[in-house]
């Protein structure tokens, strides 16, 4: 059954370990409550400097878990529907909104 799955499997590994990270699971769990620029994540999920939180926000980005948009100077970042936030309110629900704090 998973040899004719592999690439779901390889799909599957790379979700988890995108999500695996501390500080892009922080993000994400951030993102699900709604649109923030860099210096808001910083603010609130940590993550120390705002060069740390883009490098994070530029990877989920790029795995299409992530979108922006310009608004005057700032760029919002907004969580895409998908299965990372599927799997954000799994953990949550499994570990009593204790996944994300």
């Amino acid at each position: 059954m998973f040899r004719a799955n592999e690439a779901m499997c390889r799909e599957v590994v790379a979700m988890l370990e995108l999500v695996s990270n501390k500080a892009r699971l922080r993000i994400v769990c951030m993102l699900m409550e709604g649109d923030y620029c860099v210096q808001d994540i910083v603010d609130v999920a940590g993550g120390g400097k705002a060069t740390n939180v883009s490098q994070q926000l530029r990877m989920l980005r790029l795995a299409g878990v992530v979108e922006s948009r310009r608004s005057g100077k700032q760029i919002y970042y907004r969580l895409k529907e998908g299965p990372v936030p599927e799997l954000v309110r799994f953990l949550r629900k499994q570990y009593m909104n204790k996944a994300c704090s």
